[in-house]
């Protein structure tokens, strides 16, 4: 496609309506995105009304942009940018860029329509449901990020708040904020300042928005009486910034904005290494004396305030699909043990987090090794490290709001030695992969009497098909699909012309199978599903499902349908789906018949 052919077409379109003119390039250099092209254009309004087409280098595959000529409108009117630039189009809208001419006359005709309302004051609520937009676009100081890791629907006035040269960090209370900074900074820290959330009765225009500590404390005052008598000795004497966190109900949840009081310094005003004020009196007024009507007529004089925006990073917000995951609220409670975390578990652990999971207690002994990192989670920075000790640092930094993670860098049976041990988890998740190791895990269930369920997920040979079992009480146990020697009655495929499936390297025993990411990641997402199912309370009954890869030929060993497998019932040739089967008791199984 030729750019210049779409401009010049535009162009046609343009120089045929009234009043028009090309942009000249001193004007195109006022804005701050770079536009190649432009045109002014007066609109047939009631108002006299003029706007600015512009282009960018990505005409006609990005739509134009329409400025206002009157800047002054910015934040008397929602939808105008700083630079004058409306937000007629939403910000991933597509456009046809075989047709440019329709796009533009659509904009256009958008615009007036935007504007009219706009003119008419149809659109000022538009204000607070998009509230932290503006609250953004009006900030002081972007130097600092803000997080808020405050439930929502806090109802707590004083919160806890840690700061340091980068970031803000702010929660309900100072324990909250001190677990958050160890998992997400791997440091321990011992103490918060104190802030305090308003929460305010009513939308807040942005000419309503606190640019000095008397604009402020009257906004304030209005919902919270007794809030400036809490603030005034830190107004007093404190340099230490005062966070304040104003909270606006709209009709799309809860906005957030921060506002910080700044203490200045006074004529021979001197700080101590604590951030105190050495002076004592006001106005003749020995300290605390004065009325306090007094000491904020005086001290505010020497405060100023400043706006910042504030990013959620609460649980709900971060995992729970940004407050709108009904699952959330209930992983978040559920505790789940995960026994074997190679390249199946890893990955398998890291999702189940990111959908809600609040606890997680992991085990295995293994170190991590390079030939590992081209199919593991982890990677080449934690060779030689145990697994689930550098998984630890990596769930907790990426998600400092777990409620718990454990590493157990020992083999299962060194923590979990009872039947009884089971009953301290939700769900039990295994993926090692051994017989030997998952023959002993059917054994603890079966004497616990299988009151935990346990999920068993593993891959057959190449990874051509993968395996997840949820085992629940009211059913066979895993053994019920194996011989005694661990022969898996519903294997999906042979490899006749291979002596062996797996490949041996220097060493006596080792061995592996050789499969990468991509082969095992649809196996993976199976058995996150089931799992999740099994949290939920979703699953009444013994589940099988199946994954049969697509047969990819990257190997010249030739697969074939098992024998097993065109026994089962509803025996399923189709790849790339997901297949499912009950799993029943088996009158002749050795450990539970």
């Amino acid at each position: 496609m030729n750019a210049k052919n779409s401009i010049a077409e535009l162009a046609r379109w343009i120089d045929a309506l009234p009043n028009t003119r090309r942009l000249a390039g001193h004007e195109l250099h006022n804005y701050r995105k770079q536009f190649v092209d432009g045109w002014r254009i007066d609109l047939n309004l009631a108002e006299n009304v003029s706007i600015n087409l512009l282009i960018t280098a990505q005409f006609p595959f990005v739509s134009p942009k329409i400025a206002l000529i009157d800047r002054t409108k910015f934040l008397s009117w929602p939808h105008v940018e700083k630079d004058g630039c409306l937000c007629v189009f939403p910000p991933n809208t597509n456009v046809d860029p075989y047709r440019p001419v329709e796009v533009a006359k659509s904009l256009v005709a958008e615009t007036e329509a935007l504007l009219q309302c706009l003119l008419d004051g149809n659109l000022d609520d538009d204000f607070n449901r998009e509230f932290d937009s503006y609250w953004l676009l009006s900030s002081d100081d972007l130097r600092h990020q803000f997080f808020s890791i405050l439930p929502d629907g806090c109802d707590s006035q004083k919160v806890a708040v840690w700061s340091s040269s980068k970031f803000r960090i702010i929660g309900a209370d100072e324990k909250s904020v001190l677990c958050w900074l160890k998992n997400r900074l791997q440091k321990d820290y011992d103490r918060t300042d104190t802030g305090f959330l308003v929460k305010l009765s009513k939308p807040l225009s942005p000419e309503e928005y606190p640019d000095c500590t008397e604009a402020l404390l009257a906004l304030i005052s209005e919902d919270a009486p007794n809030f400036l008598e809490s603030i005034s000795d830190h107004i007093a004497k404190s340099f230490q910034p005062l966070t304040i966190i104003l909270a606006i109900s709209a009709t799309n949840g809860t906005n957030y904005g921060v506002v910080e009081l700044c203490r200045l310094l006074r004529a021979n005003e001197k700080v101590s290494k604590c951030g105190r004020s050495n002076r004592v009196s006001v106005n003749g007024f020995r300290d605390g004396k004065a009325p306090l009507s007094v000491q904020l007529s005086q001290q505010t004089k020497y405060t100023k305030v400043v706006r910042s925006p504030l990013e959620r990073a609460d649980a709900e917000w971060a995992l729970g699909g940004r407050g709108h995951d009904p699952r959330f609220a209930v992983l978040q409670k559920q505790r789940v043990a995960i026994v074997g975390l190679g390249s199946f578990g890893s990955f398998l652990t890291d999702n189940l987090i990111q959908a809600g999971l609040g606890q997680v207690a992991m085990f295995d002994g293994d170190l991590m090794r390079w030939e590992n990192t081209g199919r593991h989670l982890l990677g080449g920075d934690t060779v030689g490290q145990n697994k689930t000790d550098a998984l630890k640092r990596r769930f907790e930094t990426n998600y400092p709001t777990i409620v718990s993670c454990e590493s157990n860098p020992v083999d299962w049976q060194q923590r979990i030695e009872t039947a009884e041990s089971l009953d301290g988890f939700d769900l039990v998740i295994s993926t090692t992969g051994s017989w030997k190791a998952e023959c002993m895990l059917n054994d603890l269930h079966e004497c616990s009497g299988k009151r935990t369920p346990i999920v068993y997920a593993w891959l057959e040979p190449f990874a051509a098909a993968g395996h997840a079992v949820a085992i629940m009480e009211r059913s066979g146990c895993l053994q019920c699909g194996f011989t005694g020697a661990g022969q898996f009655s519903r294997r999906v495929f042979d490899w006749p012309a291979a002596p062996t499936t797996m490949v041996s390297q220097a060493g006596c025993g080792n061995e592996f199978q050789p499969y990468g990411i991509t082969d095992s990641l649809h196996s993976i997402a199976m058995a996150v599903d089931l799992s999740v199912e099994c949290l939920l309370g979703q699953l009444t009954a013994s589940t099988h499902r199946v994954w049969i890869n697509k047969d990819r030929k990257i190997d010249p060993i030739q697969r074939g349908w098992s024998v097993a497998w065109q026994t089962v019932p509803n025996f399923d040739t189709r790849e790339e789906v997901v297949s499912e089967f009950p799993w029943s008791a088996r009158p002749d199984c050795q450990r539970c018949s």
